[in-house]
């Protein structure tokens, strides 16, 4: 940013910086007047009769949504000043942004920014600091690093994985413990992933969103895409015009259930019920594909009743997976697409009796009838019957599924397992239309590998034992490096967290915004947002078929630095600073050149900025989808629906297990009897732009009751309610909701507790760990909302 005066804000940037440090007498944004849109921020059109300087400069949004959107943006008197979408696509489609990144032109002012270093001067949690130098921040925070590592070794510190901000190599260089297994959004991709080999525990979408006009039949499940993903709009009504059958199955009449062709109403935690009823209703009436079976996916395979095991022809890498020959009666090696092979029946091989994986599912679906999904789901046999018809036998079918919903619960997993089944049986996956997971923005799109910049050997993270929110509970874990608020994003049960955080030798926190961690840090260190950068080039990524860059468009506001400059500052005082790019700059140049990737590895930096941060990568169709004639990342390349390594817990095929609380007969009902459901939202990103005014005039902390939950609780609209449990509490104002399921209360995930009347919703979420969640591909999954509570007037 320059030093040119702007008479109409009548600060410098010098001039603004001083005052708002001085304002903020503990270097947190408190000059609400220098801060806000009303004064702050001036008109946005130029003067030219002051001379006022004005440029245009590209650079990425927030990534945590999968809008992936790209932005242009105008600087003014060295003020962002209008953020528009940037028309540099190749396919104008993707040219969007939504509210939350247009707020930022008044977001990044906000008067909840961390403006100076600080150190803890009071007890954890308390919020008393004193300002601090860069130089005193980075002296201190890297001998305190190192003295627990020397103390108790690097797996003593956990540095928290981000989103926006990956401090992958001060995680490296200390040998510290990461959360590799988050416990977040990865509920349902814990039992669809295994079998595709694809999400990386993620369950990232098989095709992209925009092939969605392919396909005659579209199910979500808990998702609410219209509300959590803006930008993926274009793609849902595209394929509504197209004539696609859009049904939402979801406890609440959700924004996207309105614009769907119908809703399904369903009980809160019985997703894998409606799959496995719609599993058992396609076998009966033989809707299934066994040519595509036989072709792709594992259900031909022979399985060792008494064990469990899979037959196949040696343990090593090159074993071959048997099936049973019809023609010959003997077991032979498994050949995509043969006929003899047989999914259905009864052998014996070696004196072992075995089973197609095929006739093991038909076994274990009997009790799993449409009768009994009904009983679960609360969803007509009838109703199950046609969308199991729909599903199967309509054409082209996607099932679209979702982080706000059903992947919230302990069972998470065989809603996914159960979902992958169904797509395997049907054929209703890999070709156009027919496409299963949770879709977004570039989701499934092609995509490029960008090189990692490398580190020796011996710098590496610890092997994760358990998820790092079981390990509260225990002292292995002495110091805390977070780059975002993970109090609300992260963690469950927020009373236990505290307990845990009071107990750590070493907090620091690296945030933009005073959000809920900063009051327990011992260090908070302020950074800078996507806007803000020390470099030109800030950094590059690939999504929906683009190479884009992230640049320069202000200087870094009041003493904030960027994650880059900050982690490179630690890792430097750490001793190893030779080690890491000398720039952000630098650091992309390398990811683009040393790509596996030649259409990555002969474009450069200054390619990129000719073509405004957005380069298409050439050779792409579009709408992408899944080729599974070349074969999965799975060990024989098929989808693999029978899981082996899950024998032990009964899961190797999906098999139905309750909710961990919100089941219907729990006794504990007596006393909570209201499922909490935290859902996405289109105001925020997590627990992203609580803070921001241009959202929080529309929006402010609230829970919503049915009517007829509300009559019964003696509560109006506008009330100020505590919602309780025996974890805790959170008092915000109520409102009354048709759309809200009677016997939920439903409230929008990630707001702040500063704005909470008291407490925090975070208090009463279910942190329990299923024990067989270990054994899951991203370990236990956080059962946020399978949640019970009470309302009461407060």
């Amino acid at each position: 940013m320059g030093e040119v005066a702007s008479s109409r804000a009548g600060l410098t940037r010098r001039s603004f910086l001083k005052t708002a440090g001085a304002a903020g007498a503990l270097g947190l944004a408190g000059a609400a007047g220098m801060t806000s849109s009303s004064n702050w921020l001036a008109p946005v059109e130029a003067n030219a009769d002051e001379g006022a300087g004005e440029r245009v400069a590209y650079t990425t949004h927030q990534s945590h949504c999968s809008g992936h959107c790209s932005l242009q943006c105008t600087v003014r008197d060295g003020r962002l000043a209008m953020i528009q979408p940037n028309q540099a696509w190749a396919d104008k489609r993707f040219a969007t942004c939504c509210l939350k990144g247009i707020s930022e032109v008044q977001h990044i002012y906000s008067c909840e920014r961390i403006q100076t270093p600080l150190k803890r001067v009071g007890e954890r949690g308390t919020g008393e600091f004193v300002q601090i130098t860069w130089d005193e921040a980075f002296d201190e925070i890297a001998d305190k690093l190192t003295n627990i590592k020397e103390q108790f070794g690097g797996q003593s510190i956990f540095v928290k994985r981000a989103k926006e901000a990956n401090y992958s190599f001060l995680m490296n260089i200390l040998g510290a413990l990461t959360d590799k297994n988050t416990g977040i959004d990865t509920g349902i991709g814990n039992g669809l992933d295994p079998a595709t080999g694809l999400g990386g525990g993620f369950a990232s979408g098989t095709n992209e969103d925009l092939d969605w006009v392919n396909s005659k039949t579209i199910i979500h499940m808990g998702n609410n895409l219209l509300e959590s993903k803006l930008v993926t709009t274009r793609a849902f009504f595209e394929a509504k015009e197209a004539g696609a059958h859009i049904v939402t199955i979801d406890p609440n009449f959700s924004t996207t259930a309105s614009k769907s062709s119908e809703w399904i109403p369903i009980v809160p935690g019985t997703d894998a019920a409606l799959l496995l009823g719609m599993i058992s209703d396609v076998i009966k009436n033989g809707w299934y594909d066994e040519d595509f079976m036989r072709s792709y996916t594992s259900f031909p395979y022979l399985v060792d009743v008494e064990s469990g095991k899979l037959l196949k022809t040696g343990d090593d890498a090159d074993a071959q997976y048997l099936v049973w020959n019809v023609e010959s009666g003997a077991p032979e090696a498994f050949t995509p697409g043969n006929e003899k092979a047989a999914l259905e029946g009864e052998f014996l091989v070696d004196g072992m009796t075995v089973k197609p994986v095929f006739e093991m599912l038909k076994e274990q679906q009997a009790e799993y009838t449409l009768e009994w999904a009904q009983g679960v789901t609360d969803i007509s046999a009838d109703k199950i019957h046609y969308l199991a018809q729909l599903y199967a036998t309509g054409g082209p079918a996607s099932l679209s599924l979702g982080y706000g919903g059903g992947d919230k619960y302990e069972n998470a997993d065989v809603v996914g397992h159960a979902a992958i089944v169904l797509a395997s049986i049907t054929g209703q996956i890999g070709k156009p239309g027919a496409s299963i997971g949770v879709f977004g923005g570039g989701t499934g799109a092609p995509s490029a590998p960008l090189a990692s910049w490398p580190l020796p050997k011996e710098f590496s993270v610890s092997k994760q034992k358990k998820a790092v929110f079981e390990q509260r509970a225990t002292e292995e874990i002495k110091a805390l490096f977070a780059p975002c608020d993970l109090l609300i994003q992260s963690f469950a049960n927020m009373n236990e967290t505290e307990k845990w955080l009071k107990g750590l030798e070493l907090v620091v926190v690296a945030e933009i915004y005073h959000t809920s961690i900063v009051d327990w840090a011992d260090y908070v260190l302020p950074v800078c947002s996507r806007f803000e950068c020390e470099d030109e080039v800030g950094g590059v990524s690939v999504a929906q078929s683009h190479v884009r860059l992230q640049s320069k468009v202000i200087d870094p506001l009041f003493e904030s630095k960027s994650d880059f400059y900050i982690e490179r500052e630690l890792v430097s005082r750490l001793g190893y600073g030779d080690l890491l790019p000398k720039t952000r700059e630098e650091n992309v140049r390398y990811q683009l050149k040393n790509s596996k990737d030649k259409r990555l590895s002969s474009l450069t930096v200054e390619q990129l900025q000719e073509f405004k941060g957005l380069y298409p990568l050439p050779d792409v169709s579009r709408p992408a989808c899944l080729n599974l004639d070349k074969g999965l990342k799975t060990a024989t390349k098929r989808l693999e629906v029978y899981y082996e390594k899950m024998v032990k817990w009964n899961q190797a095929l999906p098999t139905y297990e309750k909710p961990n609380e919100v089941y219907s007969d729990n006794p504990l009902r007596e006393k909570y009897p209201l499922v909490f459901l935290q859902t996405r939202t289109r105001f925020h990103i997590h627990n992203h732009f609580c803070d921001a005014e241009w959202i929080r005039q529309f929006v402010d902390p609230f829970v919503e009751l049915n009517p007829i939950d509300m009559e019964s609780r003696g509560l109006k609209t506008g009330d100020m309610v505590q919602i309780a449990n025996d974890r805790g509490t959170a008092s915000c104002r109520v409102q009354g909701n048709n759309a809200v399921r009677p016997g939920t209360v439903r409230s929008y995930e990630g707001f702040w507790s500063k704005y909470m009347q008291e407490g925090n919703l975070q208090n009463l979420t279910n942190d329990a760990v299923l024990d067989r969640g270990r054994d899951l591909l991203k370990g236990p999954v956080i059962p946020f909302n399978d949640t019970l509570v009470e309302v009461k007037k407060a």
